[in-house]
């Protein structure tokens, strides 16, 4: 089996990328929560696709807000605002590419890049899932382009004609609605644990509800959502906190409580660790 090229954090690369049309490429790891991590910015005349390895990120376009996942692709349209929502970038490993497909670029045949264009911009989704394939298609093309020899443009060439078409096949796949997220059982073990939260939940009795025995619900969860069930469900009452400390008055102790925490300390390192901020300094963001 060929060895997979090691990715480090913050890989980088702009134009000139060797391919006309390829703007931006790149690979990061944010082990933890960043604040002012990615400000609102636009790409002008480029698309944008990333593709979420782990973690989870909410992304801002505009005025609007999307919960991207593990396994996800995230399209922004050329010369679009977009950005970490209120700047900030949550824990995620990604990979990041802008492109434009004006007068062959890309390497794209003209009816090829008009094709690719006309699905990109008359989508209605921003967020659909993506095969892991994919991540083979970016990490070719940072390699190359981190040692490059004579053969390197017709590496980047041909990978991100394989990462573009994956691209277009699924969000028409997604738009006609044949991919599923996750598995029932799972679905309704997440829907579960939202209906919860305020309680002490024991992994037991999640995979118990869904018929399941904790070792198997813990591989099939993390198999279909990225996430172990535990990591889950303090996303879950971390979101839920946020929403508490800006629309109400309790206070940090009654809301962590109330969200299921078992302590202020445990809630407030969870809550840090999940958004860059301190309850506190959320509530103060109001």
């Amino acid at each position: 089996m060929a060895k997979q090229p090691v990715l480090r954090p913050r890989i980088e690369y702009h134009e000139p990328v060797i391919v006309p049309g390829l703007r931006h490429i790149g690979y990061d790891v944010f082990a933890d929560a960043k604040p002012a991590g990615l400000q609102p910015h636009r790409h002008s005349g480029a698309f944008e696709v990333c593709w979420i390895r782990r973690g989870s990120l909410q992304w801002q376009v505009g005025e609007r807000s999307f919960a991207v996942g593990p396994g996800d692709l995230f399209l922004t349209l050329p010369d679009e605002l977009h950005g970490g929502r209120n700047g900030v970038m949550d824990r995620c490993e990604l990979f990041w590419a802008s492109f434009s497909l004006d007068r062959r670029g890309c390497g794209l045949a003209p009816a090829e890049g008009a094709l690719l264009d006309r699905c990109l911009r008359t989508s209605r989704l921003r967020v659909c899932p993506g095969p892991d394939s994919i991540a083979g298609h970016f990490e070719r093309m940072l390699a190359a382009l981190g040692s490059p020899d004579p053969f390197t443009p017709a590496v980047v060439r041909s990978s991100l004609a394989l990462l573009l078409a994956e691209v277009r096949e699924a969000y028409l796949h997604a738009a006609a609605g044949a991919v599923r997220r996750c598995s029932p059982r799972i679905e309704r073990a997440k829907a579960w644990m939202a209906g919860h939260l305020a309680e002490p939940i024991a992994l037991d009795a999640i995979a118990a509800e869904v018929g399941l025995r904790a070792s198997q619900f813990r591989a099939v969860f993390r198999a279909e959502t990225g996430f172990a069930p535990q990591e889950h469900l303090a996303r879950l009452r971390v979101e839920r906190a946020k929403d508490l400390l800006v629309t109400t008055d309790r206070s940090i102790t009654r809301i962590a409580l109330d969200t299921g925490f078992s302590t202020s300390q445990y809630f407030a390192t969870a809550f840090r660790r999940l958004t860059g901020f301190t309850p506190r300094a959320w509530r103060k963001r109001r």
